[in-house]
């Protein structure tokens, strides 16, 4: 499987075939010592030269299917020839996929044709947004019109991807939808029944519970998270609770062994009673929507299923890696993703946790033969029922942390307790939760008093994530580690593993106790380290600002500005993402330059998600201080931030030229406005100069007209900028050439939304910069530019290619 999976990701990250190949030799290396533990010299060597060709295919299979996958469609090389993301096109195709969502419907299109002017061009699978479909049914085939455009990719670090999000599922474009109609009905009946027998046990859900139960009943039962309060969602995500709202191994095994076994009782038969169990757990991953961790579910049970009819062995680790190629090979970039992730490491990590056990239970009954039974007392025997009762989470814990680093950029320090809590009322959750389905069917006010069980258990879990997110260090901040740490971090712990079985029996107490001192060394790979030097980032929030200083030496954090016009919760999506995967789980100075939406937006998010008087991350990002302009003191929307930040236990400072604010080595300089300045908002925006290691940056807002004038008489006679952030977002009417001449900057960044409305940055801007010999790099090009400064030299790194 391991080999298998090296292949698919040597397909798609080519440049690091080295790296995979050497990886690929030590995991044969590793497996080949395993092996030799209890065989004798000549079977291992045969086993090795087996292993090894077998090995090699997987990896070829691996790569050679991945290859295949990724190929471009015709759709994907006519976009390239236009150079554009979106296009008006008419298209056909048949209906998959139909989800129910609070805007209407989205459907999944497979064998999907598009056609405009030039010709028709095939791709994969589309995503289609639909107002009204009330007469669309799985199978149908249509022909549509409508918009096409590509999924947004992440555009700044720690942003969520939804490009590769929907290519990991093998969707290559979205498709709002305008007009459309039904050109056959031949279609795909099972999963049309199945659709509808989903679409009608939601309904029961909905008539039996209350919203936001039945939106998690919903979730949790029928894969239907369209329902899902956002707020639930969030609590259980961060509490370490979320896979309770997957339909994963519980559900499944829940459903096929009750069928299993009644049918075991009815015909006596393991093969029929086996295949009518796995028969249904398949069509009810089917129906819950093919989601990752369902599929391994059910790959998993049919395994299992399998292993009783042949009277063979069931073996956790071999099922797992069977579901694993079944999905790669379908869909080579779900290794990607972080459910797949999730749901993978966490069943490896049991499969694993169980092996060390069955190899220390058969070392302890081989060490017990012959020898007189020892008597323990209580306390050992509690310790060792304790040991046992935590060691599968925290193995579970242990294989997951640095997927949650890496997606999420933190974890919950006491989920292992909480889930010692939930976990035993999983099976009567999901038992009360069918039954108030099957009652609701029968008679309608039984069900509601069914679900009344669903209900308790389900604030039971809100209640105890509350409780334990309360208490102090709830939440673990770790930023995103580097793809290093988190290699050698499996690394360590594959070779704990191999100690923990190779030294069961044979090696004494100490030696085998001195292999968790390995286990230390994983703690420190899970956090991120920031780069040496200065850095800030003018990050991508479309048609807006953001900028994020982080200061050397621990100095603390600066932001500049935050807020969109196009993005909407730029603070949600863009902002905050950014700082919990930089690890900057608070900001020294929050600084706001004038009091337009699209500048300040964001930091109003980041003062609603804390908590009043909050001290420290917990899991919302905290703001110490919050700077603006004197000069703004009196506009509507500055003073309702002060009034927000004020309920917050934020303090609030007010800027005017000449202020000064030193941290550690970076001096940041207030130069405009002044007391007394008059002017429009744009002209009073808060001009700061920033100076770190004989470098100098400057930070413009929306500056214009007699701001530019007022700024430039203050830099009069001084040195040239080697950073200039482009005011307006390269509006005509800023970044004069007067202006432009007392700054002297080497680079400008330009801050503005793709394909704006406004058409920024203007090309009087551009052709001005490049007159006075200035390079220029935009964000609605380049994504996030990231400005590094160390040992004295400066440099520009970009999160998207860019021609600039």
């Amino acid at each position: 499987m391991c080999a298998f999976v090296l292949g698919e990701y040597a397909a798609v990250k080519q440049q690091s075939c080295l790296i995979i190949a050497a990886a690929a030799a030590g995991l044969w290396l590793l497996s080949a010592a395993w092996r030799t533990k209890k065989r004798p010299p000549p079977v291992p060597a045969l086993l090795d030269r087996v292993g090894l060709r077998l090995c090699a295919a997987a990896l070829l299979a691996g790569f050679m299917l991945a290859e295949a996958a990724l190929r471009p469609t015709p759709l994907d090389s006519y976009l390239d020839r236009l150079q554009t993301d979106s296009l008006n096109v008419s298209f056909c195709g048949q209906i998959d996929e139909l989800t129910t969502t609070q805007y209407g419907m989205s459907a999944v299109l497979k064998d999907a044709a598009v056609k405009d002017g030039s010709g028709t061009y095939s791709t994969h699978q589309l995503l289609l947004y639909l107002e009204e479909s009330q007469d669309l049914k799985i199978g149908y085939e249509i022909e549509a019109e409508g918009k096409l455009k590509a999924f947004e990719s992440a555009a700044n670090f720690g942003q969520f991807d939804f490009a590769a999000y929907y290519r990991c599922r093998g969707i290559d474009y979205q498709v709002q939808v305008k007009r459309w109609k039904v050109i056959g009905q031949g279609g795909n009946g099972i999963k049309g029944m199945l659709f509808s027998l989903r679409e009608r046990a939601a309904g029961l859900l909905d008539q039996a519970a209350d919203g936001d139960d039945a939106g998690v009943l919903k979730a949790m039962l029928l894969g239907d998270k369209s329902a899902l309060p956002p707020e639930v969602r969030e609590l259980f995500q961060i509490s370490g609770i979320a896979h309770v709202l997957a339909v994963s191994g519980l559900h499944v095994s829940l459903l096929g062994m009750a069928v299993y076994r009644l049918l075991r009782k009815c015909t006596g038969s393991f093969p029929v009673s086996g295949f009518f169990g796995f028969t249904v757990t398949a069509l009810y991953g089917m129906l819950t929507g093919s989601s990752g961790s369902a599929v391994r579910a059910v790959v998993m049970f049919g395994a299992g299923m399998l292993a009783n009819v042949l009277g063979r062995t069931y073996d956790m680790l071999s099922a797992t890696g069977l579901a694993a190629i079944l999905l790669l090979a379908a869909h080579p970039m779900l290794m990607f993703d972080a459910g797949f992730q999730l749901s993978f490491t966490a069943v490896a990590g049991i499969g694993c946790a169980q092996l060390v056990q069955t190899e220390t239970a058969k070392t302890k009954k081989e060490e017990r033969e012959g020898v007189k039974k020892e008597v323990k007392s209580a306390a050992k025997r509690g310790a060792a029922a304790a040991a046992k009762l935590f060691q599968i989470p925290l193995a579970l814990q242990a294989a997951m942390l640095p997927v949650l680093a890496w997606h999420y950029f933190q974890f919950p320090l006491y989920g292992i307790l909480l889930n010692l809590l939930i976990l035993p009322l999983m099976s009567m959750l999901v038992y009360a939760s069918a039954a108030a389905m099957a009652g609701s069917l029968i008679f309608l006010p039984l069900g509601t008093f069914l679900v009344g069980t669903s209900h308790y258990i389900l604030a039971f879990y809100e209640s105890a994530c509350r409780f334990f997110l309360k208490l102090p260090g709830a939440v673990v901040l770790t930023g995103r580690p580097a793809f290093w740490q988190v290699a050698l971090y499996y690394l360590i712990l594959m070779i704990w593993l191999m100690l923990s079985v190779r030294m069961s029996g044979n090696a004494r107490p100490h030696i085998r106790a001195s292999r968790h001192f390995l286990l230390l060394l994983l703690l420190p790979l899970l956090f991120h380290y920031p780069e040496r030097g200065f850095t800030a980032a003018f990050l991508d929030v479309g048609q807006g600002d953001s900028i994020v200083m982080e200061l050397p030496k621990g100095a603390g954090v600066v932001t500049v500005d935050g807020g969109s016009s196009s993005v909407s919760s730029a603070g949600e999506k863009r902002l905050i993402p950014y700082l919990l995967a930089r690890r900057c789980g608070e900001i020294n100075y929050a600084l706001v330059t004038h009091g337009d939406a699209d500048h300040y937006s964001a930091v109003m998010e980041l003062l609603d998600q804390m908590a009043p008087g909050q001290r420290g991350f917990n899991g919302s990002v905290r703001i110490r201080c919050l700077l603006l302009a004197g000069a703004s003191s009196g506009e509507e929307a500055i003073q309702k931030m002060v009034s927000m930040a004020e309920e917050k236990g934020v303090e609030v400072g007010w800027l005017t030229a000449g202020d000064r604010i030193t941290a550690g080595d970076t001096v940041l300089t207030c130069l405009h406005p002044g007391d007394g300045f008059e002017g429009e908002t744009n002209e009073a925006s808060v001009t700061l100069s920033v100076e770190y290691d004989g470098c100098r940056m400057l930070l413009t807002g929306d500056l214009e007209g007699r701001g530019e004038e007022a700024v430039c008489r203050a830099l009069k006679g001084g040195t040239g900028y080697d950073v200039l952030k482009a005011a307006h977002h390269g509006s005509k009417g800023s970044t004069s050439e007067e202006f432009l001449a007392a700054v002297r900057p080497a680079l400008a960044v330009i801050s503005c939304g793709r394909n704006n409305a406004y058409g920024h940055p203007h090309r009087e801007t551009l052709d001005r910069l490049e007159a006075a010999g200035c390079c220029w790099l935009s964000t609605a090009e380049s994504g996030a530019v990231y400005v590094r400064i160390r040992n004295g030299k400066i440099w520009a790194e970009c999160e998207l290619p860019s021609d600039h």
